[in-house]
């Protein structure tokens, strides 16, 4: 019975010291093992003290040091990425997408998400897709340009141009593309400047082409051998070139107004003064009492004297208060007295200020008259270079078209804002708001 026991015992002590000398280290390292399968790099290693849990330590040292680099590399290439204007996309062998920066999500307007869906799911483009296509299969660069409507945050559609380059992404030591990045350049400005440019090349070789052709045929009438010699028409001749050479000079002068007020330094070339607003008005008033007389018009100014004074370049005020009524007297089509047009209303253009309810430091001034008024299609680009509402009496009344262009210029240099008001048959109303004061600095 003692032998028994005595054996029993070695025994269960055999055991104990086996389970706590093997059994718990290797199930600790089985445990450590399974977290570490689990991308846990930050479990203890204890192990039975061999050099298994010598070697499983360091394994788990160099994963901690590797996942803290990775962290590190993915936060600075967060950074790098989400401070790029241009948009990113990377795209892996299957044609899905990876990656994404925030820059192509505010490009394409996009709201959903986009990673591990397929590029064509999100940019609804095949030559993108075509593409990307061949630049995985044969690794080569490809470039594009590409044009969407994309939804923009106010919920409106707008037209976006952009140039598309797809490039592979081919590691040292593999020997094809493991996937392609395509990067996406917003050249919307771009092409709106091309397109501004052009217009302005053809709007301007149209305007000269006029009156450089009526001047061209009068002379060449004059110079043929048998041409008549009779003073009468010779003087008529006279006076038909110098009218349209005094037009080219109008559109030059223009011309070289509106590209000195575009220019980012127009603020800056202001002579700000006080300024007499009621005498700069009455003064412009005055010089068109003529055409006004003309056209049977009523010009009447009303600024109350509580508004006697603001900030501003005084020529340039002028430019914009001459440029407006000017307008208005040529170009406003007095109304019809009844409903078959027999007879008309007589023009009237009124010149009003206030101040302006919304703050206290900018007054408010418009110029209205009562002609038949602007179309609604017209009216968002009355500001425009060359941009004609009656298409057929611009040269009839003698303007350039650019007008309308100086006075946004000159007073947006000024701080100030300009818009047209009107509804068709009932006139329109130009409104100016220009700050009474400038700041220390502005001045």
């Amino acid at each position: 019975m003692t032998t028994f026991l005595l054996l029993g015992i070695v025994i269960a002590a055999a055991v104990l010291w086996v389970r706590a000398r093997w059994v718990r280290p290797l199930q600790r390292l089985r445990d450590a093992l399974a977290i570490l399968a689990d991308e846990d790099t930050e479990v203890e290693v204890v192990g039975p003290g061999d050099d298994t849990t010598v070697h499983l330590r360091r394994i788990a040292g160099r994963l901690r040091g590797a996942a803290a680099r990775a962290s590190e590399e993915s936060l600075n290439l967060q950074a790098v990425l989400g401070s790029l204007n241009e948009g990113v996309l990377i795209i892996d062998l299957e044609e899905k997408i990876r990656l994404a920066n925030r820059g192509v999500q505010t490009m394409l307007g996009l709201s959903g998400p986009t990673l591990n869906r397929p590029l064509l799911e999100v940019l609804r483009h095949h030559e993108v897709r075509e593409a990307t296509r061949r630049t995985l299969s044969a690794g080569e660069t490809h470039s594009l340009s590409l044009s969407l409507t994309v939804r923009q945050p106010d919920g409106k559609y707008d037209a976006r141009h952009f140039q598309v380059t797809v490039a592979p992404i081919t590691p040292a030591d593999v020997p094809g593309p493991v996937g392609a990045i395509a990067v996406l350049h917003d050249i919307t400005q771009l092409k709106n400047l091309e397109n501004v440019r052009r217009d302005f090349v053809a709007n301007v070789s149209h305007e000269l082409r006029t009156p450089l052709s009526v001047i061209n045929g009068y002379l060449e009438t004059m110079l043929e051998p048998d041409a008549d010699a009779d003073p009468e028409t010779v003087r008529r001749f006279h006076g038909t070139m110098w009218k349209h050479s005094q037009r080219l000079r109008l559109i030059l002068d223009d011309l070289m107004t509106l590209a000195r007020f575009e220019s980012p330094e127009a603020a800056g070339a202001m002579r700000f003064a006080r300024v007499s607003l009621r005498a700069c008005v009455e003064g412009v008033a005055d010089r068109l009492a003529p055409i006004a007389a003309e056209h049977g018009a009523a010009l009447r100014v009303e600024i109350p004297d509580d508004l006697a004074h603001i900030d501003a370049d005084a020529d340039r005020l002028d430019q914009v208060f001459f440029n407006l009524i000017d307008n208005a007297l040529r170009h406003a089509v007095p109304p019809a007295r009844n409903g078959n047009g027999n007879g008309a209303h007589p023009l009237e253009v009124t010149v009003r200020a206030a101040r302006d309810p919304a703050t206290a430091d900018s007054v408010h001034l418009t110029v209205t008259d009562n002609g038949q008024g602007i179309p609604l299609a017209d009216q968002p680009h009355v500001f425009e270079r060359f941009y004609r509402v009656h298409k057929d009496r611009l040269r009839q009344t003698g303007g350039t078209g650019l007008g309308l262009s100086i006075v946004k210029h000159i007073v947006r240099a000024h701080g100030g804002q300009v818009s047209v008001e009107s509804t068709p048959g009932s006139g329109a109303t130009f409104h100016v708001w220009l700050p009474t004061r400038r700041g220390p600095a502005e001045r």
